[in-house]
């Protein structure tokens, strides 16, 4: 049993089994625990990539150069070889490449720099199997490279990105003003409903011409709805499915104690449009 309490493990620092992945021999591919480490930032990936260039080569210096510049590989080397024992260096880049996609594990991709496989190749068969737990590796987490990753990503966004990433911000803040408006604090459901839609739409928002203009048409609609919304709800307080029916069909039945707000409604608004003048608000009597 490894480390994590994996049963049918013979390695050590056994975090799970790697879903969807199996030995070459056709066992259980496993996660080792691994220690954290700060993803590069792009002068380190650029930094990594000039020192590569220059030593391709010396392959001894290429693999010290890994080793100091791509703080946190080494350990996942030692870590995965004590978890999967006899593993090779292909299983290895297998597993680098599914957890490189984890929370955890982005320091496992060197910034989209291309590091050739012989040098990482080199680089692990120098290395042994170590847990985790039982690295003499220095810490290589500091929280000032973290903050500087941070920093480093808002300056390096890509601009589409950023672009996104404004635009929903803008998106979700209509919404909430939508749902601050009268009709939805009335709570008329069909006007909350298509609001929740809408904000579904927005986390799937990409910059597609075409994408953009069915979402701004949305919008456009939702704006209306709500705008009737709060209309018809002035006009007919404390009457939400009265006004829901209203929004979803045109028709409603209406009530004998109701007809007469309604008609009212509906005639002002007619004598209004035909006039060409705005629309009083109507008496809540």
């Amino acid at each position: 049993e490894g480390e994590g309490g994996c049963p049918g493990g013979s390695g050590e620092g056994i975090a799970g089994v790697v879903p969807g992945m199996r030995r070459e021999g056709g066992g259980a591919l496993f996660d080792p625990y691994i220690r954290n480490a700060c993803p590069l930032t792009s002068d380190q990936v650029s930094a990594l990539g000039e020192m590569l260039r220059r030593l391709e080569g010396d392959p001894v210096a290429a693999v010290a150069a890994v080793r100091k510049f791509w703080p946190g590989i080494e350990g996942a080397m030692q870590a995965f070889k004590a978890a999967n024992p006899g593993c090779r260096f292909g299983e290895f880049e297998e597993w680098r490449g599914y957890k490189s996609g984890c929370e955890g594990g982005w320091f496992l991709d060197p910034g989209g720099q291309e590091v050739k496989s012989h040098i990482l190749k080199n680089l692990w068969e120098s290395v042994d199997p170590v847990p985790a737990k039982n690295q003499k590796i220095p810490a290589f987490f500091e929280p000032a490279m973290l903050a500087e990753r941070i920093l480093d990503y808002l300056e390096t966004i890509p601009p589409r990105e950023l672009l996104t990433q404004l635009a929903r911000v803008a998106l979700l803040n209509a919404s909430v003003c939508m749902k601050m408006s009268e009709g939805v604090q009335m709570g008329i459901e069909i006007v909350k409903r298509r609001i929740e839609e809408f904000e579904k739409s927005i986390d799937c928002l990409n910059l597609q011409t075409r994408t953009l203009r069915q979402l701004w048409r949305r919008f456009a609609y939702l704006e209306r709805d709500v705008s009737r919304a709060s209309s018809l709800a002035y006009c007919l307080p404390s009457n939400p499915n009265l006004v829901h029916e209203l929004l979803q069909t045109s028709m409603s039945r209406v009530s004998e104690n109701e007809r007469m707000s309604v008609a009212e409604f509906f005639a002002e608004a007619h004598s209004s449009r035909r006039s060409g003048g705005g629309v009083k608000a109507p008496s809540p009597s």
